[in-house]
Parts: structure tokens; C-alpha cells; sequence
């Protein structure tokens, strides 16, 4: 289809439109709302995070860095937040220093 992306059974209006459902349920119940696969849903997901770093231009300026803990404070998540635009620049599943220099 002219106006999908490559190997992608959706077009990018429903990808948009996806995304923003999936903002506000869990990804259960869209697939069953919009009766797609788990992987199909994914592949969405994937595709809107490509698109979103390929808009990406540079690192910010000013960074803030902060660890969340998850099940029940045994496992961390880092995040890199841009302090400007107040979005998130970089995620990693590691509470380590070497996390950090992939960014």
C-alpha cells in the first residue's frame, strides 16, 4: 500500500490512531477491541518507536536521571529525561553504570 509503511499490514493512520489507544488501555484489551494479535500489536508499537527516533536530532542539553523500581523493589528501570521538553530520551532495564554509556 502507497501509504503504509514497509512490511506493515496497517496503514499509518491506523498506527497513529493505535497508539493513542494504547496510551490509555493495557494491550490485552486492544487486541481484543480491535481484534489484532499480540505480535501484530507490537509490530505497531515498534513501528511508532522507529518513527520516533528517526525524528530524534541530538541529545538534549539538560538531563535528568532517575531509577523507578518495579516487582516489589527488586528490579529497576533508568530513565533519561529530557528537562526541557519533559519527554523521555532513553529507557534501560538496569540499575548500573554501564546502562548509562549506551546512551
Amino acid at each position: 500500500m502507497p501509504f503504509s509503511e514497509k512490511r506493515s499490514r496497517f496503514t499509518l493512520r491506523f498506527e497513529t490512531k493505535s497508539i493513542r489507544i494504547l496510551q490509555n488501555m493495557d494491550l490485552y484489551n486492544f487486541t481484543c477491541t480491535m481484534d489484532i494479535s499480540c505480535k501484530q500489536a507490537w509490530n505497531i508499537i515498534a513501528h511508532a518507536v522507529e518513527r520516533g527516533l528517526s525524528r530524534k536530532r541530538s541529545h538534549p542539553r539538560v538531563i535528568c536521571i532517575d531509577d523507578k523500581s518495579y516487582k516489589k523493589g527488586r528490579k529497576y528501570i533508568t530513565t533519561v529525561i529530557d528537562c526541557e521538553t519533559k519527554g523521555v530520551d532513553y529507557v534501560s532495564f538496569e540499575r548500573k553504570k554501564k546502562s548509562l554509556y549506551q546512551y
